[in-house]
């Protein structure tokens, strides 16, 4: 389907909750249906309603186009159809959301533009700079052109790079303070995948020691603040925690951070084993020792055969009996 269009807000970008509202009582829209699971604890059948991120536009029984989260601009709507009838359910959906619609596609930053952004990227001695894993940072500049082509399969790739370089485990390097300020200069433009560079400078503010990147703050908050609304967990708790790492100046994000940790709470959390209880752990215990027991009769020829036998049918009892038990106990599994 053609982007036909996007809808955003000026002020605090467009509330999603009232679009998820919107997604399940208007006429022309459809929601994604909720997901059917297992309670891990009372293993009851229960519906888990997905965060609504996106809805079909129909006419009839026909699907005509998508109203969905904009992945790269949090607290924005992207309008899909096959062709412009779906503008007018779009007005409509922007309409309730105190938004405007804003037809066609959003002005991307060209080669040209990208260029100046990234000035003076060549002239740091990124071979003197070491990344986290202690590697030369003299690939950097290649990386960072490749993660803002319009290659999408470049993207990727220096993306992956990228990721696996920096966001493995902490950030904290010394590449990474001289990255950050040209990646906050990027994230200001219309580049693809800037949800990416979000969870990049997110991270480098949030691992390195505050002296180094306390400059940039001012300039990525309120750029990086938006993506508290994103649909990837992963990134919603990066950016909380950068802002957490700096709070006075996160104060005016205070209810955005308030409604990023209120949607972890109520983020399924993914079945867990069971954790043997001490009664659990007694008759585990007592039914090896029988078996042991009885394997001990058998090895020293210890009569009579009927008592061994009878020893050997205790202890796997108690071990029948402790794995039924545990199979059925709230939290473990089937």
């Amino acid at each position: 389907m053609k982007r036909q269009g996007y809808i955003r807000k000026a002020e605090g970008g467009v509330d999603l909750e009232t679009f998820a509202e919107l997604a399940r009582t208007h006429t022309s829209l459809r929601g994604s249906a909720g997901t059917e699971t297992i309670n891990p604890f009372t293993k009851e059948r229960q519906i888990i309603l997905p965060r609504q991120t996106r809805a079909s536009v129909v006419a009839g029984d026909r699907v005509s186009g998508r109203i969905e989260h904009a992945a790269s601009w949090p607290g924005e709507l992207d309008v899909f159809g096959d062709n412009r009838e779906v503008l007018g359910v779009a007005r409509e959906v922007a309409d309730a959301l105190g938004a405007d619609l804003v037809e066609g596609n959003r002005p991307s930053a060209g080669p040209k533009e990208l260029e100046r952004t990234l000035e003076g990227l060549d002239a740091v001695d990124w071979a003197s700079l070491k990344t986290p894993s202690g590697a030369p940072a003299n690939g950097i500049p290649v990386l960072i052109r490749a993660a803002v082509s319009r290659s999408k399969a470049a993207r990727e790739d220096a993306e992956a790079e990228l990721n696996g370089e920096f966001l493995q485990a902490s950030s904290a390097s010394p590449a990474a303070v001289a990255l950050l300020p040209f990646l906050v200069l990027l994230l200001g433009k219309n580049v693809p995948d800037r949800e990416v560079l979000a969870g990049l400078v997110a991270c480098f503010l949030r691992d390195n020691e505050a002296a180094d990147v306390e400059r940039h703050v001012e300039e990525a908050f309120p750029l990086i603040a938006p993506f508290l609304r994103s649909e990837h967990p992963d990134l919603r708790a990066d950016v909380v925690g950068a802002l957490d790492a700096f709070p006075a100046a996160a104060k005016p994000y205070a209810e955005a951070l308030a409604a990023a940790r209120r949607a972890e709470k109520r983020r399924p959390q993914p079945e867990l084993p069971a954790r043997p209880t001490s009664d659990g752990v007694q008759h585990l215990a007592l039914g090896i020792a029988v078996v042991l027991f009885a394997l001990v009769l058998h090895l020293t020829g210890a009569r009579p055969p009927l008592f061994k036998l009878a020893v050997a049918a205790v202890g796997a009892g108690i071990l029948i009996v402790w794995f039924v038990t545990r199979q059925r106990r709230p939290g473990g599994r089937r």
